[in-house]
């Protein structure tokens, strides 16, 4: 495990580095950033933070469950991994919905969908993600192991029923707050408008006419 794991830590930070740099490349060059281009940009960004903390993880696997750092350590990486679980659900939600109002409301919001207000919402989700993890940033520390070496973990207060209802917290912030809306996102049907497309002059050879009554010039001309 601790060699997927490694494998996976090493191609994913040279994946997200080539998304991250390419999108900051294009603005190099003055081009107008997108909004999905925002969005793809933090979640590379999230993906990699985590990816970074991936080391000491494995080193924790290595150790047989064994920290070998400080415990401000053990905090930062525990906070650092339940956060980036968090940031990358709100995002994928916030891409979602904006997914729907570029499929079904294509004209009433699209002047909501600009790079300043999804970049908005995504530091809008870092500050809620932040504030969601409180609990593990309180309780993430270091705990006593039977060989004598100490271990990084959620030492929660009562951890008899506190299980159960961090559990729930995490089961409600991460999957049943978010769910509806890419739900109602792809169950709701896009809503096409004609005024949208372009005019066509379908001609009518029976009455010699073109759609907006123009007369038209069918067989030999009449004098």
């Amino acid at each position: 495990m601790p060699c997927i794991f490694g494998v996976i830590c090493f191609f994913g930070n040279i994946g997200n580095c080539i998304v991250i740099y390419t999108i900051v490349k294009k603005t190099k060059f003055r081009a107008q950033q997108t909004v999905p281009d925002i969005f793809i940009f933090s979640l590379s960004l999230v993906d990699l933070l985590f990816l970074l903390g991936m080391p000491f993880l494995i080193h924790q696997l290595l150790g047989n469950g064994s920290w070998c750092f400080v415990d401000i350590m053990c905090t930062v990486i525990t906070a650092l991994d339940s956060n980036s679980q968090i940031v990358n659900t709100y995002i994928l939600t916030v891409m979602t919905l904006d997914h729907y109002l570029a499929t079904v409301h294509p004209i009433h919001f699209n002047h909501v969908r600009t790079p300043c207000l999804a970049g908005a919402a995504v530091g809008l989700v870092w500050v809620l993600s932040r504030v969601s993890i409180t609990p593990v940033w309180m309780y993430a520390d270091l705990m006593p192991r039977g060989d004598g070496s100490v271990g990084c973990a959620l030492l929660l207060p009562n951890p008899a029923t506190d299980t159960y209802w961090f559990t729930l917290y995490q089961f409600v912030l991460a999957f049943a707050f978010t769910s509806p809306t890419p739900l109602e996102g792809y169950l709701q049907p896009p809503i096409y408008h004609p005024e949208t497309r372009p005019s066509i002059a379908h001609k009518d050879l029976r009455h010699g006419t073109t759609q907006g009554g123009a007369p038209t010039q069918t067989g030999r001309s009449r004098q």
